[in-house]
This record gives C-alpha cells, sequence and structure tokens, in this order.
C-alpha cells in the first residue's frame, strides 16, 4: 500500500484547498452548541428520508436499545478491538489524507474526526464509528492506491457527513448487532437491524451529498461510487439531482447558470424518493 509519498495533490493544491463557497453562513450553523442541534436533525442539506426515518425508529424501543448497546459495546470493547491493526492518520503518519480531513473539517465546520487506516476491512472500504462526542472513521489502506486523490477526497466527505449529521452512534449498532449483538440483545437484534438496515439506505444519500460538497467534483465524487458500491445506480442519480438544487448551485456561484432550472431541496428529495421506491 502507498502509505507514504503520494505525490502533491493535483487539482486541490491548485486551489490551495480552498473553502467552497457553499454560503454556510446561511446552510450550516457553526456556532457552539448548534452542533448537538444538527445531530439530532441533520444538516440543511440532509436527505429528508433520512431525517424522517430516523425520527420513527428512534419512538421503537426495542431499536434504541439496540442502539445503547451498541454504543455500550463500542465503549467497553469495539474501538479497540476495530483499531488494534490501524494506523492514526496525522500529520506524520499519512499527511496527505490528515489534509483532506481537515478540509472535510473545514467545509462541514465539525472538529476534525480521528481517522485510522487499517487492512481489510471487507466489502465496507471505509466506516464511521462511535458516539456523538467521539466518532472516528476508518479507511481500509487499499483505497489509498485504488483512488485518486479527489476520489479519496470523496470518501472521507462521506464519512465526515455521516459525523455532521449525527449517524454514527447508529451506524454503531448496526455494526454491533451484524457481528457480536444478536448474542447480547437476540430477541430485539431482527428487527432492530432490519430498521437501521432501512435507514442507512437512506442515511447515505445524505452522506453522498457531504461528499460532493466537499469535493465540488461531481464527476470524481460518481466514481468513486462506482468503484466502492456495489450498486451505485440510484445513488448516483440522486447524487445528480442534488447537484442540480438552487442550494449546491448558489455555492458554487451557479444560481443563473444555462440549462435546465434548479430544483429546490424539497423537489430533489421527492425525486430521489421515487428512485429508492423503484429499487427497494
Amino acid at each position: 500500500m502507498r502509505y507514504h509519498g503520494r505525490p502533491p495533490l493535483t487539482r486541490l493544491a491548485q486551489a490551495e484547498m480552498t473553502k467552497p463557497d457553499i454560503s454556510f453562513g446561511r446552510y450550516v450553523a457553526a456556532r457552539k452548541g448548534e452542533a448537538s442541534a444538527r445531530a439530532r436533525q441533520g444538516a440543511v442539506y440532509a436527505y429528508a428520508g433520512d431525517r424522517g426515518v430516523r425520527a420513527t425508529i428512534e419512538k421503537v424501543p426495542p431499536v434504541m436499545l439496540a442502539v445503547q448497546a451498541g454504543a455500550r459495546f463500542w465503549q467497553t470493547a469495539g474501538r479497540t478491538q476495530l483499531l488494534a491493526s490501524a494506523v492514526r492518520v496525522s500529520d506524520r503518519q499519512f499527511p496527505q489524507i490528515q489534509r483532506l480531513v481537515e478540509h472535510c473539517a473545514d467545509v462541514l465546520q465539525i472538529p476534525v474526526p480521528g481517522v485510522y487506516v487499517a487492512p481489510g476491512l471487507g466489502s465496507l472500504t471505509a466506516r464511521t464509528l462511535g458516539a456523538a462526542d467521539d466518532a472516528v472513521v476508518v479507511v481500509d489502506g487499499s483505497l489509498i492506491d485504488r483512488l485518486s486523490d479527489t476520489e479519496l477526497l470523496s470518501v472521507i466527505g462521506q464519512q465526515c457527513g455521516h459525523i455532521h449529521n449525527g449517524h454514527a452512534v447508529y451506524l454503531s449498532a448496526l455494526h454491533f448487532l451484524q457481528t457480536t449483538g444478536g448474542l447480547v440483545v437476540r430477541w430485539a437484534a431482527r428487527p432492530a437491524v432490519l430498521a437501521l438496515l432501512g435507514w442507512a439506505r437512506r442515511a447515505v444519500i445524505t452522506c453522498d451529498r457531504a461528499s460532493l460538497l466537499c469535493t465540488r467534483d461531481l464527476e470524481a465524487t460518481t466514481a468513486a461510487l462506482v468503484k466502492l458500491t456495489a450498486a451505485p445506480g440510484p445513488r448516483v442519480a440522486a447524487l445528480k439531482l442534488f447537484a442540480a438544487t438552487t442550494f449546491y448551485r448558489s455555492g458554487l456561484g451557479q444560481e443563473d447558470a444555462a440549462g435546465p432550472p434548479a430544483l429546490s431541496m424539497d423537489d430533489c428529495d421527492a425525486q430521489v424518493a421515487r428512485l429508492l421506491a423503484a429499487v427497494t
């Protein structure tokens, strides 16, 4: 794996890792105390289906029992197990990746998360686990050679989107239930897994949007999805709809660009819901 000595960032270096003008003064609050509100409600770019399904499952006691069990597992054993063979990204270890992490954190206005490079994550080449106050991102080391810098930025941006939207504890619960959790809360495991999987299919739509906000490169972001996702079609289509919204275009100064009129976020979400319904 190409852990050191990566070539300089090309497109990102040319832009000097500047902040994308997404007008986050209006859209993404950065003031103290509002991070907890984002965790409850999701960021303003979040897919409505993500927020809606999560609000529903939070009212189901067996699912929330599983979420609590997953949080306890992460705190007592899960973190140590997952990170045992991982290397933490820093200015000395994987400095190029550290720059990408810092860029995404700056764009989304979140604290810079801990990111680890680990071998052999299986079908999930990156994941976010933990709780709202200690979420970490784990990236499979193979991605360093497989992806361009902008594609890798896309992956990191997606995981930072999970943190930005308060997803980590639910992803931890799902990981827990799909590994050892069934032995601990067997009576609740199956319905909880089904509920969380239904939510997770919608949560990735939100985080694909976060990824695009970080890269400002639709081609590279969709390329990463195609390379790393088993069935990328609906997610690519959903991301293209988001790229056509007034929200996204306004951040790039393209409100009056030639072509089809921009979509409202409500119209975008309605079309995305139809896309997802067609494949579930």
